[in-house]
């Protein structure tokens, strides 16, 4: 008995038990924990927030609970997590861990192991792809929460694409999805009555919101992919049923 390996504990700080990118890093870390024979504690509480802002600030009390005491690491969401109050006030959160072994996913963090998607790189594919092979010329971008550093670095390698291609960025182009479906449905159906379809391609940050879009040009009775491509960046399985365009995202994984 004395002599019983000890098992590990790793801390899975999250937002949400919902959504793809959730479920998709849920799914990774439960196996990979098998695998190895650790032990998983998740300390889900909503993003980080302020009073200033919204009452989740309360939840976020939770992740105070990770210590030495019950976790041996920790494995922090961050791009989720930090998306309201941005990197600079999540960093100085982090700072509460001291020395406990910590891995970022999704944002890159100095003096810390991070696991990152090439986000820029990503779209730039996805839109170069869109214009030289397809011909589109009029590409909707849908972008999720502001702060959040992978919706930044995706609308960045949109803009950077167009350049690129030689197409003009039109800002009435861009909509708000907040990586979330419905609201990504609710900004294309509001942009077709107001502006029409003005565009022949649509570029989602996430699938989630490329769902949302070809929901609603369907609902317009709008071919897709034919006559209007729609992307998203995750490859979920579910984006076969509406038959378009997603692309894989790569990885680049910092030490």
């Amino acid at each position: 008995m004395g002599n019983a390996k000890k098992r590990y504990t790793i801390g899975v700080f999250i937002d949400s038990f919902m959504g793809s990118y959730q479920g998709n890093l849920i799914l990774g870390a439960h196996e990979e924990a098998q695998r190895h024979g650790v032990s998983l504690l998740y300390f889900f509480s909503k993003n980080l927030s302020t009073y200033f802002v919204s009452f989740d600030y309360q939840h976020n009390l939770v992740y105070r609970l990770a210590g030495k005491p019950n976790v041996d690491a920790i494995l922090m969401a961050s791009a989720l997590l930090s998306c309201i109050v941005g990197k600079e006030a999540f960093t100085d959160f982090c700072r509460f861990y001291g020395d406990i072994p910590f891995v970022s996913i999704g944002m890159e963090m100095e003096g810390r192991h991070s696991i990152l998607v090439d986000n820029s790189d990503g779209i730039r594919r996805i839109v170069g792809l869109l214009a030289k092979v397809h011909g589109r010329k009029r590409i909707l971008f849908i972008r999720g929460i502001g702060n959040n550093w992978e919706s930044i670095e995706r609308f960045a390698g949109y803009r950077e694409a167009l350049s690129r291609h030689g197409l003009p960025f039109d800002p009435l182009l861009v909509l708000d999805g907040n990586f979330q479906q419905h609201t990504a449905k609710a900004s294309v159906e509001r942009h077709i009555a107001e502006r029409g379809l003005d565009f022949d391609a649509v570029v989602a940050s996430n699938d989630d919101m490329a769902i949302g879009a070809a929901s609603a040009l369907k609902a317009r009775g709008v071919n897709v992919p034919e006559e209007i491509s729609v992307t998203g960046f995750f490859s979920m399985s579910i984006l076969s049923i509406y038959y378009f365009s997603h692309f894989k995202r790569s990885s680049r994984p910092f030490s």
